[in-house]
Parts: structure tokens; C-alpha cells; sequence
């Protein structure tokens, strides 16, 4: 809310959080190189920042949303992500927000919402990257 990339990590940091060379930071396509050299002056150097390029797997939003609703609760009734009770329940939090996603009317995206698009992409862009859809379909070989 309000708050400089470099404050908003400082304050993580407060909630005893470990971040080494294995951690990654998920950024927003739009972020810029300052916001990136806040990231690594805050986190040190070797934090892995992943920024999803268009055009990239795990770019678009669809794709994620789908990722997430899977990882949830996929066709065949696995579950791989929940979500601890303990979690805050403010105005901008992640279990306020999940309920309120709606997606457009074509199906094509979901609708705007300023108060809860962010935090929807803040869980997107990891699940996307760390539990992506499984790639099925069919392939042609060479087997000469």
C-alpha cells in the first residue's frame, strides 16, 4: 500500500523470512530496473528475480489462473496448494481476495479489480512458475 519497493522488503524481512541465493522474488512483467535494483540491494545479489517476458510460459494471465485452479484442485482431485487458516483476512489479503476473482463474460481474462488483481498476481506468477499445467498433447518424433 503506498510503500517503496525497498521499504516493502525491509518490512519483509522483519517477518523473519530467509532469503539466500536459492530464494526467488516474483516480479511483475511491468517492473522496472529500479524496482529490480531495490530487490537485490534489499536481498542481496544472488536472489533469483523471475520476471515472466511476453510470449514466455507462465506470461499469460489465463495460463496462470488455470495453473492456480489446478494446483487447488486439479480434474483428477489432487490438491497441491492450500492455504493456512492463520492467514490475515483484511481488505487486501489473499483469502479476501481468492473469493472475489471473476472472470469476464467471454471467458477471455478476468475483470478488473484494482483492490484484488494484485494480490491475485502476487500467488499467480510463483504457482505458475512452480506448479505449471502439464504439458500434454500430441508429438511427432523421429525415430529413424
Amino acid at each position: 500500500d503506498n510503500m517503496s519497493t525497498e521499504d516493502a522488503l525491509r518490512e519483509a524481512k522483519t517477518r523473519g523470512w530467509k532469503v539466500n541465493e536459492s530464494s526467488m522474488v516474483f516480479v511483475d512483467p511491468k517492473t522496472n530496473i529500479d524496482q529490480s535494483n531495490a530487490i537485490r540491494k534489499v536481498l542481496g545479489p544472488k536472489v533469483q528475480v523471475i520476471r515472466k517476458s511476453k510470449g514466455a510460459p507462465g506470461y499469460d494471465i489465463d495460463e496462470g489462473l488455470r495453473a492456480l485452479n489446478a494446483a487447488l484442485k486439479s480434474a483428477d482431485g489432487h490438491t497441491r496448494l492450500t492455504f493456512s487458516n492463520a492467514l490475515p483476512r483484511d481488505k487486501r489479503s489473499l483469502l479476501t481476495a481468492m473469493p472475489k476473482v471473476r472472470r469476464k463474460v467471454d471467458g477471455d481474462g478476468m475483470i478488473k479489480d484494482n483492490m484484488t488483481d494484485h494480490v491475485i498476481d502476487a500467488l499467480r506468477y510463483p504457482v505458475v512458475h512452480l506448479l505449471p499445467l502439464r504439458r500434454t498433447g500430441i508429438e511427432i518424433r523421429d525415430i529413424g
